[in-house]
């Protein structure tokens, strides 16, 4: 679930107005700056954040009255740390993604908000703006790799690995951390769930 009401304390703040948007879809192009990046660190928990992107496109969904589709794709440079070790793991996250919205009004003046069976139910948000940069966040809080380890062939490479969800489902068995003490554990297990929906 996606949470974008309160714009005022968010980190990558980009609100977008979706009063603005007609029959054709618009393209944002974010990058956070080095501030950005910063309290994301301290928010996720991270070792740095050297690089976070993401090109978004917003639309009306046809045929579902006051549906908002927001998607595209993010790319972000991280380093977490070990959860074996504590050292400095880099990763780099390319990863698309798609959540759709719909405004608190159109819920409460329709008894029912038609969308694709394929799809999860879309989440509702209070007047007329999303904030984008916290869609990209909260995106990038699900993408990164609940399991990040510092491997001997890492160690001796020194190149990043990229990461894709579910790239490293059975780690969490290796070693004696349960794996529900990972800040991202339970991202990754609803990004699951919602996967298998699907």
């Amino acid at each position: 679930m996606y949470s974008v009401q309160m714009m005022s304390d968010l980190e990558f703040s980009h609100p977008f107005d979706t009063a603005t948007l007609g029959a054709e879809p618009q393209k944002l192009d974010l990058a956070a700056s080095e501030s950005d990046r910063t309290a994301l660190v301290e928010r996720f928990g991270l070792v740095s954040l050297s690089r976070l992107s993401a090109s978004v496109e917003i639309r009306r969904v046809r045929g579902h009255e006051g549906v908002i589709e927001v998607r595209g794709t993010l790319d972000a440079a991280a380093e977490q740390a070990c959860r074996v070790t504590l050292e400095p793991v880099a990763e780099t996250v390319s990863e698309s993604f798609q959540e759709r919205f719909v405004p608190l009004s159109v819920l409460s003046n329709t008894d029912e908000v038609e969308i694709d069976p394929l799809s999860e139910d879309p989440e509702p948000f209070e007047g007329t703006v999303l904030d984008i940069g916290e869609v990209v966040a909260q995106s990038l809080s699900v993408a990164l790799n609940p399991y990040p380890r510092a491997t001997p062939e890492d160690e001796e490479s020194g190149s990043d690995a990229v990461y894709r969800f579910g790239d490293d489902e059975d780690a969490g068995n290796d070693d004696d951390t349960p794996a529900a003490d990972h800040p991202f554990a339970g991202l990754a297990a609803l990004k699951q769930t919602m996967k298998n929906k699907k």
